[in-house]
């Protein structure tokens, strides 16, 4: 939001300004206090840190390898799959810092003297000589960090699938599978697909901040349609944190519309009565959204790590799964038809609800192929699944749920 051409008042614009660094900006850091401010110094600096990450987790793999000759009780050497897991954590958890860096030095905007300046360096002239030759390693950096990151991950998740069963694979694409549900296993890249459309949105539009809005809105609202179509994290706390921090991106968003900065008067002052209201409720906005962060993560440690509330939740599922049983006993002796009749007055929540008891005992069984009824094994009617376990399943996409309630 800090980049959009919006003439920010001062607290929402201290928060973005304070948390640019994670966008890889170093302004904050006065690195210039200690080399010199130019250009080239100024777009390869922060270029230069992902390498710099990428170098030092390589280098800890010779290193372990020596450390556990000298104490190999104390220490083990790093495997080539958790090494690769820790490259894409990394690659994932700062993919929208990478690519916002590594197209900065095309974000030019029109500044007050009508020159068409760099936006995160005003005294760099667009398509000049020292921007231009720039350009050679702007084109190998969006070819390494934009368009490779993105392409070897899309692959990875393609293959996936097929290599799932494979536990190598599956301790080397953590990152990218774990925290997701097994129907959503793909989010991950619709994630990183947001992240490169957000990161470009002032690059398509330098200058018009009603197109910024209108793109930022459009991909929020796209973003929070299909999380809440797919729910795709495990934990029903990670989704309802998701939810919530995308409506509170676009709350900020639509109030920040005050402040747009545009060609002719609009009669919007920031500093008026309704400017500061809304800065107010933009900070509210922000406060809300880091105070649900810092809860949800101290409740998952207090789960995790104290157990806190384990009895409850044991008894719980003590008493869901006797519910369950007891229900497979009084759906397995049906008949097609009588099933039929059942799964025709199930309202589209019921049927979601059967869908997602198929999918789970579809993927974390392993049962024979015998146990599926003749017409749903045609291979017309098969789709391969990765597992959470690691088993790799082929189930019918359309099954009965007395299928499920027989295994």
């Amino acid at each position: 939001f800090g980049f959009l051409n919006f003439k920010w008042p001062a607290g929402a614009g201290s928060v973005f300004r304070a948390s640019s660094g994670v966008l890889l900006d170093l302004k904050q850091l006065q690195v210039s206090c200690a080399v010199a401010e130019t250009t080239a110094s100024a777009y390869l600096m922060p270029l230069m840190i992902p390498v710099l990450v990428v170098i030092f987790t390589l280098g800890w793999y010779p290193v372990s390898r020596a450390i556990e000759r000298l104490n190999p009780a104390f220490f083990h050497k790093f495997r080539v799959p958790a090494l690769v897991n820790a490259l894409g954590l990394l690659s994932v958890a700062f993919f929208i810092s990478v690519v916002s860096a590594t197209v900065s030095i095309l974000d030019c905007y029109e500044s007050p003297n009508r020159e068409k300046t760099v936006r995160s360096q005003p005294f760099t002239v667009c398509w000049q000589s020292t921007h231009v030759n720039l350009m050679p390693v702007t084109t190998i950096a969006i070819l390494i960090f934009v368009v490779g990151i993105l392409s070897a991950l899309c692959i990875t998740a393609w293959k996936a699938p097929k290599l799932y069963s494979n536990p190598s694979f599956q301790d080397a694409t953590q990152f990218l599978f774990r925290k997701y549900h097994a129907r959503s296993w793909w989010f991950g890249i619709a994630q990183l697909i947001r992240s490169t459309l957000l990161a470009m949105v002032t690059i398509v539009s330098p200058n018009d901040a009603y197109a910024q809005f209108l793109m930022m809105v459009l991909i929020l609202i796209a973003s929070l349609s299909l999380h809440i179509m797919f729910s795709p994290y495990k934990s029903a706390l990670a989704n309802a944190l998701e939810c919530l921090q995308l409506a509170v991106l676009i709350t900020v968003i639509i109030l920040g519309s005050w402040f747009m900065n545009t060609s002719t008067s609009t009669g919007r002052e920031v500093e008026s009565g309704t400017g500061d209201a809304l800065n107010v409720l933009m900070l509210l906005c922000i406060t809300v959204n880091v105070l649900a962060l810092v809860c949800s993560v101290a409740w998952s440690l207090a789960v995790d790590k104290l157990g806190f509330g384990s009895a409850r939740r044991a008894a719980q599922m003590g008493q869901l799964a006797q519910e369950w049983q007891a229900c497979c006993a009084k759906v397995a002796p049906m008949d097609p038809a009588q099933m039929q009749s059942l799964v025709d007055l199930a309202s589209w929540r019921d049927i979601a609800a059967i869908k997602e008891v198929v999918a789970l005992v579809g993927l974390e069984v392993q049962y024979a192929d015998e146990a599926l009824p003749p017409s749903s094994t045609s291979s017309a009617s098969i789709k391969r699944l990765p597992s959470i376990n690691g088993l790799t399943v082929e189930r019918p996409v359309k099954v009965e749920a007395r299928v499920a309630c027989a295994v």
